[in-house]
């Protein structure tokens, strides 16, 4: 009886198989651990990451690879989650699920065993993971506050102190503003410079970019021979764009003006008047954009005029801070006597955003 010699690999073999086993498992063990979201262009393309939200124009997904990236609404064919998302419809209609391709330029919500829910053409859905502000739930805050501040001493003496804050509260047909500036400047203990503004608004959603607003101001300024300038009016808003790189909305309608001048003639009057907010990022989350306007013509014989205007450049520095450049033109056609059309100040500062 013979018996047959058993062989084994040899050594480098052994440690060669070894290496293959660990090259093909590696891969395995990632694609079974680090689930991921889905979503699939109409170009064909597939993205593969986290989707944070689906907003009015876009989806955002949250890639490793590249960060946050922005992908247009109507370009996208279809959308996969490995977890339960909310999903809103046009209709109102709120569902929770896993959401995978369905074809046909739809998508399926499903529940955890996987059978469907419900069946979605893509057309219909309003919001993915909404925010407080888009599912009506809740109001989003969003501001920030600035400073500029300069002392100097010696062969001059000079102080200078400049704030200013905007602050807005979001809902999903709502929108609060508030805001205010201030302006205080002396030189050789002489007041030099000494205004101030405060202003606050209502924006009434009747459509997703339509509004009707209600507005109000008060200004004071010493050196225009300004006591108290107060305002409060309304009318017709457009939100012209509302997304992360481009914001921009106009109104108009008429505004009632109290003019109380600390050495000349009060006046009271009717006027037209309109506004305009505008934000734009240069480059992504690096340099920003701004300019707001507000305005008012009176609707007398006389025509006289005012327009307020802030307009500058943002560049973030770290957690909510920022550089700040700006300008603030402010004119009026019929100035107190002795007094001039046009009132320039620079301001260069540090900000925070919320």
């Amino acid at each position: 009886m013979h018996s047959r010699a058993r062989t084994f690999p040899s050594a480098p073999a052994r440690l060669r198989a070894a290496v293959w086993i660990a090259v093909l498992a590696v891969p395995a063990a990632f694609a079974s651990g680090a689930a991921a979201d889905q979503v699939l262009m109409k170009n064909g393309d597939r993205l593969s990451g986290t989707i944070v939200n689906k907003g009015p124009e876009n989806v955002t997904l949250r890639t490793p690879y590249a960060g946050a990236i922005r992908l247009p609404w109507p370009e996208v064919a279809g959308i996969e989650t490995e977890s339960p998302a909310r999903v809103l419809l046009e209709d109102g209609t709120d569902v929770t699920g896993i959401v995978a391709p369905a074809g046909d330029g739809a998508i399926e919500v499903r529940d955890a065993a996987g059978a469907a829910v419900r069946r979605v053409p893509l057309a219909a859905v309003a919001y993915v993971n909404p925010t407080r502000e888009q599912s009506g739930e809740g109001w989003v805050s969003k501001g920030r506050v600035g400073l500029g501040l300069t002392d100097s001493s010696g062969n001059s003496d000079a102080q200078r102190l400049y704030g200013d804050a905007d602050v807005t509260l979001r809902a999903k047909a709502q929108r609060l503003n508030f805001g205010g500036r201030i302006n205080r400047a002396e030189d050789a203990g002489t007041l030099t410079t000494s205004n101030w503004l405060a202003r606050a608004s209502y924006d009434r959603f009747v459509t997703e970019k339509l509004f009707w607003y209600g507005r109000t101001s008060f200004e004071h300024d010493r050196f225009k021979d300004l006591e108290l300038r107060s305002a409060v009016g309304g009318g017709l808003g457009y939100q012209v764009f509302d997304g992360p790189r481009l914001s921009l909305s106009v109104q108009a309608g008429p505004d009632y003006v109290w003019l109380n001048r600390s050495n000349g003639d009060d006046e009271r009057f009717v006027s037209a008047g309109w506004g305009l907010r505008a934000e734009y990022w240069i480059l992504e989350e690096r340099l920003q954009a701004f300019h707001t306007q507000e305005g008012f013509i009176a609707l007398s014989s006389d025509g006289s005029t005012l327009v307020r205007t802030q307009t500058g450049l943002r560049a973030p520095i770290y957690a909510g801070l920022d550089a700040n450049l700006q300008l603030n033109l402010d004119w009026e056609s019929d100035p107190a006597s002795g007094r001039t059309s046009t009132d320039r100040t620079w301001i260069v500062g540090i900000g925070y955003g919320w």
